[in-house]
C-alpha cells in the first residue's frame, strides 16, 4: 500500500516498506537535541552510494523512498535527481526537514513541483532557531508537522543531545530488544547511511549490518538475520540490556555485522558466513 504523494500528508498506521537515505548530515541548525549531531559544513552522500542506493530501491521495490539528514533540502538538486531516478520504481517520497526551505519561496516551488511529503519536525529545540516568518510559514504549510513542543518529549541518547545532556534514558524500543522486524515499530524499513553503512532504521542509526560496498544484494531480511546472529551473541555475553542509553552507545556505535562475522571496534568477535 503506497501512502499519497499529494501536498497534505495524511498519516494511517499501515504496514509498508521504507528504504531510507543519509542524504547528509549537514544543517543550518544546530539544535541542542540533535541525535545526528549535524555539521555546519558541506557533507553529502557520495555518488557510488547514490548509486548503490538505487540499486537497492529498484531490487527491493520498497512503498515509501525516505530522505534524511541532516536538512537534506539544503541539497535540493540531489533531492530532485534521487524523485526523478527513482519516480519509475516508486510513487511515495518522504523527506524529513526543519522546515527552514519554506523561507525561500523558489525552494518552495521546486518542492511542491516535486509532489513529495515533507515531515516537519517542530521542537521546543527547534524554536532556538525560528523567528516569527518561519513560524507562521511552518504553521501554514500543508505538511505534516510533527509536533513535539511537551517539556517532557523523549529524545534520544545520541550526538548532541548525549553531549549536551538534555537526553533521556529510556526503554529502548530497537528490534535488538523487542524482536519485532515487522509492523507497528519498524515495519519492514532500513536506511543507507552516507558512508555505505546499512542499518535496520533504528532510534541509534549507527549499527551497521551491511555496506553496499561488500553486499552485492541488500534485503530487510538480509539484515533481520544478521541481527539475530548479533543478537545471540550478546546475549551470550550478557550484552543485552532495556537502557537505550547502553545499547546506542555500548553496542550500536561499536559492534558491527558482515557476512564474515561479528566485530568489535574492529576486532572479529564470531565468525559465521551469511
Amino acid at each position: 500500500m503506497h501512502l499519497s504523494t499529494k501536498m497534505h500528508f495524511y498519516f494511517v498506521e499501515v504496514y509498508c516498506m521504507k528504504i531510507g537515505l543519509m542524504l547528509t548530515s549537514s544543517c543550518n541548525f544546530q539544535c541542542r537535541h540533535c541525535m545526528v549531531d549535524s555539521v555546519n559544513q558541506k557533507s553529502v552522500a557520495d555518488k557510488l552510494v547514490i548509486k548503490r542506493f538505487y540499486e537497492i530501491v529498484r531490487y527491493n521495490k520498497p512503498d515509501t523512498v525516505c530522505i534524511v539528514g541532516g536538512e537534506p533540502l539544503l541539497y535540493l538538486d540531489f533531492v530532485e535527481e534521487i524523485v526523478k531516478t527513482l519516480k519509475p520504481v516508486c510513487d511515495s517520497f518522504l523527506v524529513y526537514s526543519n522546515g527552514s526551505f519554506l523561507l525561500d519561496e523558489n525552494k518552495r516551488n521546486r518542492v511542491r513541483d516535486l509532489g513529495i511529503q515533507v515531515r516537519i519536525s517542530k521542537t521546543k529545540f527547534h524554536k532556538d532557531f525560528w523567528n516569527e516568518d518561519i513560524e507562521k510559514l511552518i504553521n501554514n504549510s500543508p505538511y505534516w508537522k510533527v509536533d513535539l513542543m511537551k517539556d517532557d518529549i523523549k529524545i534520544f541518547p545520541r550526538g548532541r543531545a548525549l553531549s549536551n545532556n538534555v537526553y533521556q534514558d529510556q526503554i529502548c524500543p530497537c528490534s535488538l530488544i523487542t524482536q519485532e522486524y515487522h509492523g507497528k515499530w519498524h515495519s519492514d524499513r532500513f536506511l543507507v547511511m552516507q558512508d555505505g553503512s546499512v542499518n535496520i532504521w533504528c532510534p541509534c542509526m549507527s549499527l551497521e549490518l551491511a555496506n553496499v560496498f561488500k553486499d552485492s544484494i541488500i534485503t530487510h531480511d538480509l539484515l533481520v538475520e544478521r541481527e539475530k546472529h548479533l543478537r545471540g551473541y550478546l546475549s551470550s555475553v550478557n550484552m543485552i540490556h532495556d537502557s537505550m542509553l547502553f545499547m546506542c552507545n555500548e553496542v550500536c556505535d561499536r559492534f558491527k555485522v558482515t557476512k564474515d562475522g561479528i566485530f568489535r571496534d574492529g576486532e572479529l568477535m564470531k565468525n559465521f558466513d551469511i
